[in-house]
């Protein structure tokens, strides 16, 4: 039921969801991943039959397919199922097996998996909880629990509801994995994402946590970088007055960045060339 870098390309495949899965498949090509544990779909289907909550859940389901229920408070009655519903110790012990591999000590990020996400034709990316900077095994089993239950966001309703997809048998993998705590953040595309340019990789960076560039919450430095030859052809610098960071609470959150960092680029030359290095 865990997926680890050592398991079957079928296993994790199956088991490990959208963003489990690519986690596993960059670990097994050699790229330098913090370490990760998947806990995968049956996971879930374990906790849902041992918690004997599936037939609510499905029930509550049925009130938003049938019109009776918005996906609002459908949204927020799985999300109280799915919280108060009782622990099996077999769940819980495969929780706390997962965080120790991980977080040896140290911090780890608790992300959601959707199991048929990033597919051809849809994909749930944004549409799932993650939670950040998570320091104990018994906060990554609250944060597991609200990773559940946001694969049955009113976002991920309608999302499915408007592309057909199936409304019963959801599952949501769930990924544990270390937190590195970074200077900067960004995205690495191989290809142009607006003008589908191979000659060209393309990043998007912000300074801090990635989520402010993820959810949309600051605007981002971008840098094209040449396939062939690692050199920087173009970028895009904008001002940067704020970023998101670890806060004294041991929360991630948006904090004020000094005036000197504010039209200062995110990455350097030297940055920008080991991302090539990694892209090809």
């Amino acid at each position: 039921m865990l997926v680890r870098k050592n398991s079957t390309k079928n296993f994790a495949k199956r088991e490990a969801g959208g963003k489990g899965y690519n986690l596993y498949l960059m670990s097994s090509i050699g790229v330098q991943v913090p370490d990760w544990t998947v806990l995968g779909r049956s996971v879930y289907e374990t906790f849902i039959r041992d918690a004997n909550i599936e037939v609510t859940i499905e029930a509550e389901l049925k009130k938003f397919v049938d019109g009776s229920l918005t996906a609002d408070i459908v949204s927020k009655n799985i999300e109280e199922i799915i919280v108060k519903a009782p622990m099996p110790k077999s769940v819980k012990a495969l929780a706390d097996e997962a965080y120790a591999l991980v977080s040896k000590g140290g911090l780890i990020s608790v992300r959601s998996s959707a199991t048929d996400e990033d597919g051809a034709g849809h994909s749930f990316a944004g549409q799932l909880s993650s939670y950040l900077y998570v320091g104990s095994a018994d906060d990554a089993l609250k944060y597991l629990r609200l990773c559940w239950a946001s694969g049955f966001s009113d976002r991920c309703l309608f999302y499915r509801k408007e592309n057909n997809l199936a409304l019963s048998g959801i599952s949501v993998a769930v990924v544990f994995q270390w937190m590195v705590d970074p200077e900067q953040s960004g995205v690495l595309f191989t290809c142009d994402p607006m003008t589908n340019d191979l000659a060209n990789f393309v990043v998007s960076a912000v300074h801090g946590v990635g989520e402010g560039l993820v959810s949309g919450a600051l605007d981002a430095d971008t840098f094209w970088i040449a396939r062939d030859t690692g050199a920087m052809t173009n970028s895009e610098i904008v001002e940067k007055k704020e970023a998101f960071r670890r806060i004294s609470s041991g929360h991630c959150d948006k904090v004020a960045l000094p005036e000197s960092e504010w039209n200062k680029p995110s990455l350097n030359a030297a940055q920008l060339k080991t991302l090539h290095d990694v892209g090809v």
